[in-house]
């Protein structure tokens, strides 16, 4: 821009001694013609030769002249087009600023939801260890009493009720059958056994079922922060690339070629960190 406006300015200050140049020789003209009048001869042909050579002084100047308007005329079209072309650029580059401030605000946001989730992971996680840890004490206790419940199985076997006839009934001495039953009605079996296996299995089944509750938030936590991760990466993506794209636009708004391909170097500084040229951050970095 400051080197069209010089540009301008030297070809307005050419062009005004042109106009300069090409008052005197008109001057010198009317005074060569009014010597014309007073003379004759060698003299005449002398001068006539002086008037054909001032003509065609004045008609490269005039020529020169021309050019110069042409190239002033030029130079302001291309003065106006570059204005309206930065004007236009500085508004795109304010609707760029605004979009890059929102996706900021939409990144930070997006993190504090992600670490909201990730905290909710890792408590699920934690809450998950705990269940585990009580699932296994509950097993081995439910192990140690299925064990005495086979050993009072194997020690006292069930006896097999059997079938008599009307004869055998009648042969049955009854005392003997009273004494039996009598006996049996002694026996003091120890059923807090079966009642403790009972609430022992009926209470791990209850700590499985919130075994896989917790198992099922934890992996919906960890889909949400995956999917949260992957977006943040997109939209930073996306801001970046638009960002490259209108800095090559406006680049090429004053030179026609590719600047990164011109030694332009795009370099950013990380946080805590100094700066760098952006084709060598890493991937968090990014």
């Amino acid at each position: 821009m400051q080197k069209i406006l010089i540009e301008i300015e030297k070809l307005t200050t050419e062009l005004e001694g042109l106009k300069s140049q090409s008052s005197k020789i008109e001057d010198e003209i009317k005074m060569l013609h009014e010597q014309i009048l007073q003379a004759g001869g060698d003299k005449l042909r002398s001068q006539k030769y002086q008037v054909d050579s001032i003509k065609e002084k004045i008609g490269m100047i005039n020529d020169r002249i021309t050019a110069s308007q042409v190239a002033k005329s030029k130079a302001e079209k291309d003065v106006l087009k570059l204005e309206n072309s930065i004007a236009k650029n500085e508004n795109e580059t304010e609707q760029l600023k605004q979009e890059l401030e929102q996706l900021e605000v939409d990144i930070r946001q997006k993190a504090e939801i992600a670490r909201s989730i990730s905290d909710r992971s890792n408590e699920a996680r934690r809450v998950l260890d705990d269940k585990k840890e009580e699932l296994d004490e509950i097993k081995t206790e439910l192990d140690e009493k299925t064990e005495i419940i086979n050993q009072i199985r194997a020690v006292e076997p069930r006896p097999e009720f059997q079938t008599y006839t009307d004869d055998e009934l009648l042969a049955m001495d009854k005392e003997t059958l009273k004494n039996e039953i009598e006996s049996l009605n002694d026996a003091n079996p120890n059923l807090n056994v079966l009642l403790e296996y009972r609430r022992c299995e009926e209470e791990y089944t209850s700590r499985v079922k919130d075994l896989e509750e917790v198992t099922s938030i934890r992996d919906e936590c960890k889909r949400q922060y995956d999917e949260l991760r992957k977006l943040r990466l997109e939209e930073f993506m996306h801001g970046f690339n638009l960002i490259s794209q209108k800095l090559k636009e406006m680049y090429q708004c004053c030179d026609s070629l590719d600047p990164f391909s011109e030694g332009i170097i795009f370099s950013v500084m990380p946080p805590k960190k100094s700066w760098k040229n952006i084709s060598n951050l890493s991937g968090g970095e990014k």
